[in-house]
């Protein structure tokens, strides 16, 4: 994996780094050589063969409240040379005059907001990356293009959970050999796409915060081209968890009525909004015995948060203990596609509903 370097713009990027800085006042600066009889001259409106240095520039922005109902352009007021446009992994269009004016209206094409969701926990079992999962199948029934990425590094159980026989997985990506567009496996039975962790590898788990930074960029951009994205992060508050988590829009930390299970949500809510001041962490209680009881347990973790930390993170929602969910994970099927109409299902579609509302 390779990042991708800065630019200044408007810029000249052969004065930045990149390619040779040619000076020329009045000639053409290329020759067409493959042209006869113009070996070594320049044959407009034809481009050499042997040496044609091209470019690829990319940049985020984020589309806000105060943009309904406005008219958005896609402006490049100083592109030398002919060029293609995309957004979010749409072609635009393309323009081919040198240093003039190219107008694409984006209107239709941009997405408010961002659309990364991060699941975390504090502590393993309690139910993360199965809720992450029917997370996702919940948005691909409302219509929403959704990809599942494992990002639980070194334990990753995604694919097991699913009966996915996934070719490729991230460590492919963190080798060089894929990029990550090239590890997406469409589950059928779902009709979302997921991107395999790696289970026991220890060199993904300690992967230098370079590397991630990295992983974080290339999803961003692949975040471009779904309605949502959802990353089942690791349990705990280790490096990988951290910064991956800081990609997301929304963060929903996942709990139990466990004490350990609320003492290390809290960690973990104390360290993130420590690191990412503005992150937006809303909590959803699992397995609960009842609807009372999971308020019961999400007022004792608000309470923590309230008094020491003076935050108020909101109940996303409260998923009903279910004995079928066992049953499907032992059977590596979505709740879904085994018991459609549990009272599981049915509650993490609410929540699926409710994040959709808020958009």
């Amino acid at each position: 994996m390779n990042r991708w370097p800065d630019i200044n713009v408007p810029g000249n990027w052969e004065l930045q780094g990149f390619g040779t800085p040619i000076y020329v006042n009045q000639p053409y600066e290329f020759c067409s050589k493959g042209y006869e009889p113009y070996w070594d001259k320049p044959n407009p409106p034809y481009v050499p063969k042997d040496w044609n240095p091209t470019g690829t520039y990319r940049r985020d922005f984020v589309v806000g409240n105060d943009w309904d109902g406005k008219e958005i352009f896609l402006s490049a007021d100083g592109v030398r040379g002919a060029a293609f446009y995309y957004m979010n992994g749409k072609f635009v269009g393309m323009s081919k005059d040198a240093k003039t004016p190219a107008r694409f209206n984006v209107t239709a094409m941009v997405k408010k907001g961002k659309n990364m969701i991060a699941v975390a926990s504090g502590k393993g079992g309690v139910g993360k990356t199965w809720f992450s999962i029917t997370l996702a199948h919940s948005l691909s029934i409302l219509k929403q293009k959704t990809l599942l990425f494992d990002g639980d590094l070194g334990l990753a159980n995604v694919d097991i959970q699913l009966g996915l026989m996934a070719k490729y997985d991230i460590g492919s990506v963190v080798s060089g050999s894929l990029t990550l567009n090239q590890v997406v496996h469409h589950y059928d039975k779902g009709r979302f796409d997921v991107i395999a962790g790696r289970s026991g590898s220890a060199g993904l788990a300690s992967m230098p915060v370079g590397r991630l930074q990295i992983l974080g960029e290339d999803l961003n951009v692949l975040a471009a081209s779904y309605d949502k994205v959802i990353l089942d992060m690791g349990a705990g508050v280790e490096k990988p968890v951290r910064i991956l988590s800081g990609l997301a829009e929304k963060i929903i930390v996942v709990c139990t009525d466990e004490p350990t299970s609320l003492t290390d949500a809290y960690a973990f809510i104390k360290i993130m909004t420590m690191q990412y001041t503005k992150c937006d962490i809303n909590i959803v209680v699992n397995q609960a015995n009842s609807l009372r009881e999971g308020q019961r347990t999400y007022d004792t973790l608000l309470k923590a948060c309230n008094n020491f930390l003076k935050i108020n993170p909101p109940l996303l929602g409260i998923v009903r203990r279910d004995t079928r969910v066992r049953d499907a994970i032992r059977n590596q099927s979505t709740i879904f596609n085994r018991y459609p109409t549990s009272e599981a299902a049915e509650d993490v579609y609410a929540v699926a509903k409710r994040l959709l509302s808020h958009d």
